[in-house]
């Protein structure tokens, strides 16, 4: 209910007040009646304004009655005094915010959608509360993290934060270790939420194979890639430590004023990381590898032989592989895939010797710490396995074919273009191969049994599917380093990889499964959440066909046909670069001052994704069960959605700390389809719509 019902409801009830004589007795009968004739007229005023408000406004007017933000209105006809907080910050950006970020209204609107969410899948009912499983809790830390935002490196928000994380975690039955507890907290989670610096830390969740409640903690570690990269016993020293942070945090778009502190920031944490490591680290191995141990003993009986040899040529070994899937619970299938994928990842890569006598014990502490810290995620794939069948899949191809299709006739109208340029564009789109879930094979099978019966063996489905694109990209990052190779770097895309949905040669998109879940795509829910969410990747994937040196081949080999003036327009509208001040405040890639290409901005394509979300809506009637977002009309969670997705993927360090060149204010300032969801004024955008505007 809106505002103006409220008020409306307040008037009469202070009109029969009056009347009754409540205070300073009856008034006379002739004004008596000149005070009815006016509460009448005021009540028709009223009526007409309600009346006029919902035709205008629609489901767009519930916005108004924000949960948890009495004082947050988003109403265009105030006077500029009283212009709403949210309308200054969807409309106008950051720079206009003075200190509010979107990020901060996103995550506040979201903050009940997110909890009761993952606390639904964590196991949480009416009924009780039950032991949350591996990877929903996982993903609940990971997901309420990614909400959380700060402003100053010592502002108020960075403690308010970090206070909400901790007794969300502790709610949970969570403990985070730390010497330093909330401090150290917020410190860490500016450097990960504000400057994406996971190329050095993670937020971990580790549970031991049959987690018990105090056994269950969440810490911060060093990232896979970096304790790799300290395995190969890269030299080091304090000074050359010291310029690779510096490397570092110039491609996340720190400005040069922070540098020092930031450094200083990532050395405290390091330091408190390792001394945590060590504390721990004899713990964990000795307890997590008795239990993985006692399970493949007392299910797996003789597979293995020997340390490592795992003995699946046997038809016997064969037969006990098969029959234990059918008899492990979920939790222990978990334990045995990951140790099974783990050791054979370690047995190929000859990290550790099949008979190493005296240092077995090392040996096998080394292989639990490459198991658990780089193949973690290999834990999910029961989960996924079960979640992600046939239905789901052909769900999403089927978004996949309406986003397409609508891209296809975003480019079909380009008049601007030559028809022949049009034609391959277009071509180039339809011909896109899509491999969604999993690789060539493995589309059609309908759980993890079915799955161990054809595939007794790992063969390298997992590190493709959830570690294939991440740890990639960080590789290729660590490597451009070696031998002072920084000019290498150019070619590095340091921003995320949204869930490993990536284009790659030969006109291919890969989406893996783990893209296929929540909270990027709930099958059967909402088009406005699942097009928002994982439409926009999908949407960002098909648009990167188009990107750099992708732009001039048509996918089969053969160049576009590209006339000089039209291929220069189209790299303009392709990057979005609104102003020279925000093109001179791109990253820079080396100490040369070259600027990395840009990513597709956000307003590519836009248009067509709305077009496929509109479609999906209008013939969608499974109902809206969006909890925690009722205020909000379908049109504005679809562009929530999406801008949730781009909060954290660029900042302009030029205007640290408002952000102002951020993906997400770009997206506000530069799409008509959210000027319309949130009442912007549009008079903003004209200057920009003939640059900023692709499709």
């Amino acid at each position: 209910m809106s505002s103006a019902t409220h008020d409306w409801k307040r008037g009469p009830q202070l009109s029969e007040k009056t009347l009754d004589g409540s205070v300073g007795g009856p008034p006379p009968k002739p004004m008596l009646w000149v005070f009815v004739i006016a509460m009448l007229l005021l009540v028709g005023i009223i009526a007409v304004s309600l009346v006029n408000g919902e035709s205008a406004y629609r489901l767009d007017s519930e916005l108004t009655a924000l949960p948890r933000q009495p004082n947050l209105q988003l109403d265009d006809v105030a006077t500029e005094s009283a212009q709403s907080l949210p309308s200054r910050l969807l409309c106008g950006g950051y720079a206009e915010a003075v200190g509010h970020p979107l990020e901060e209204y996103v995550a506040t609107n979201t903050a009940v959608a997110i909890k009761r969410h993952f606390l639904t899948v964590a196991g949480h009912s009416m009924k009780g509360v039950v032991r949350p499983s591996h990877d929903s809790v996982t993903k609940a830390v990971a997901y309420y993290r990614s909400c959380l935002k700060t402003i100053t490196e010592h502002g108020p928000m960075v403690t308010a934060n970090s206070r909400a994380l901790a007794a969300f975690l502790e709610r949970n039955k969570l403990t985070f270790r730390s010497a330093d507890g909330v401090d150290l907290l917020g410190k860490t989670l500016e450097l990960l939420t504000r400057y994406d610096l996971q190329v050095f830390f993670a937020l971990n969740a580790h549970f031991l194979p049959q987690p018990s409640r105090n056994k269950s903690y969440v810490r911060f570690v060093d990232s896979p890639v970096f304790r790799e990269w300290e395995a190969r016993k890269a030299d080091l020293s304090h000074d050359d430590f010291a310029e690779y942070v510096g490397n570092v945090l110039s491609r996340s778009g720190v400005n040069e004023r922070r540098m020092a502190d930031l450094m200083d920031s990532v050395r405290s944490v390091e330091d408190h990381v390792k001394e945590a490591r060590r504390a721990d680290e004899k713990f964990v191995v000795q307890e997590t590898t008795s239990a993985w141990r006692r399970h493949l003993d007392v299910h797996m009986g003789h597979v293995y032989s020997g340390a490592y040899r795992l003995d699946v040529e046997s038809s016997s070994g064969a037969r006990r592989l098969r029959a234990a899937a059918r008899v492990l619970d979920e939790g222990q299938r978990s334990v045995y895939l990951s140790w099974h994928v783990a050791r054979h990842v370690v047995e190929v890569c000859r990290l550790v010797s099949l008979h190493s006598g005296d240092s077995e014990d090392d040996a096998k502490a080394y292989c639990y710490d490459q198991a658990h810290g780089e193949y973690k995620h290999a834990v999910m794939a029961t989960y996924l396995f079960k979640i992600v069948n046939g239905s789901r899949i052909r769900e999403v191809r089927k978004m996949v074919g309406s986003i397409a299709k609508e891209v296809r006739k975003s480019i079909r109208r380009s008049s601007w273009l030559p028809a022949m340029t049009r034609f391959a564009l277009e071509n180039k789109v339809r011909m896109i191969k899509w491999r969604i879930g999993y690789p060539a094979g493995l589309g059609d099978w309908q759980g993890v049994d079915d799955f161990y019966v054809r595939h007794p063996r790992p063969t390298g489905v997992f590190v493709a599917d959830y570690l294939g694109v991440r740890e990639a990209r960080m590789r290729v990052f660590f490597a451009a380093f070696r031998g002072n190779n920084v000019s290498a770097t150019e070619a590095f895309d340091f921003a995320n990889e949204a869930a490993g949905v990536a284009y790659g040669a030969p006109n291919q998109v890969r989406v893996p499964a783990v893209a296929l879940v929540r909270p990027l795509f709930n099958y059967g829910g909402a088009p406005e959440l699942n097009y928002g969410l994982l439409g926009s990747i999908l949407l960002d994937a098909i648009v990167r066909a188009f990107d750099r040196a992708n732009m001039m081949d048509d996918g089969h080999g053969f160049p576009v046909p590209w006339p000089p003036i039209q291929r220069r327009l189209f790299r303009a509208k392709y990057k979005s670069q609104a102003s020279k001040r925000n093109a001179r405040s791109r990253t820079p890639t080396s100490r040369k001052g070259r600027t990395r290409t840009s990513r597709p901005a956000v307003s590519v394509g836009a248009h067509a994704l709305f077009r496929a979300y509109k479609k999906a809506a209008a013939s969608f009637d499974g109902g809206r069960s969006l909890r925690g977002l009722e205020a909000l009309s379908a049109d504005q969670v679809f562009h929530v959605g999406r801008c949730f997705l781009a909060c954290g993927d660029t900042h302009d360090a030029s205007a640290d700390p408002l952000f102002a060149g951020h993906r997400c204010n770009r997206m506000a300032r530069q799409s008509l389809e959210f000027a319309s969801a949130f009442r912007c004024n549009r008079a903003s955008y004209t200057s920009w719509r003939s640059l900023c505007d692709l499709w």
